[in-house]
């Protein structure tokens, strides 16, 4: 019901508008004075196209708008209801590391190798994992894996693959290290 009301609405405005765009433009042409002449067959011309556009945009745009807007709720409903609580592509960016450590009993986390994060948080994650319920969980890439260490050290830059293999090792071995 709703949807057919919108496309009446949408019908009655898009016709109404046409009818005025083009008197506009018969006006415009029979009018003597230039600058009226010319506002209204501008004016007109204007609003005829606009015409065109919305229309254009309401019958073939506008689903495909809603349909990614749709997919894009569900996956933040996904997400949500994964538990994932917040994602950044930089250590200190978003995540509000002090409160997810004292709220939590599990954190996951992805890293590449995380030296100034785990340099930054070592006293937190050392009072996190001292509770009887807590559950860290650390995601490294394998270091053994030459593909995937030229990948993320060609990826960032300013590394040599050897380097961020070995800063891969010190992230796990820091890791393991803490029980």
């Amino acid at each position: 019901m709703r949807s057919s009301r919108s496309n009446s609405t949408t019908i009655i405005i898009a016709l109404s508008a046409t009818l005025a765009g083009i008197l506009m433009l018969i006006i415009g042409d029979d009018v003597e004075t230039e600058w009226l002449s010319t506002l209204l067959l501008n004016v007109g011309a204007f609003v005829l196209a606009s015409v065109v556009l919305a229309l254009f945009f309401e019958r073939w745009q506008l689903r495909s708008l809603l349909d990614d807007l749709y997919d894009e709720a569900q996956i933040t409903d996904q997400l949500r209801r994964s538990g994932i609580t917040g994602f950044s592509a930089t250590y200190y960016d978003s995540v509000p590391w002090g409160r997810l450590f004292q709220e939590s009993s599990k954190v996951n986390v992805v890293f590449a190798y995380s030296s100034t994060w785990r340099n930054s948080h070592r006293l937190q994650l050392k009072d996190f994992l001292l509770r009887q319920d807590s559950h860290l969980e650390v995601v490294l890439p394998n270091p053994e894996n030459e593909i995937v260490v030229r990948g993320l050290a060609l990826r960032f830059g300013h590394m040599e693959p050897e380097d961020l293999q070995a800063r891969i090792i010190e992230a796990r071995d820091f890791f393991c290290g803490l029980g």
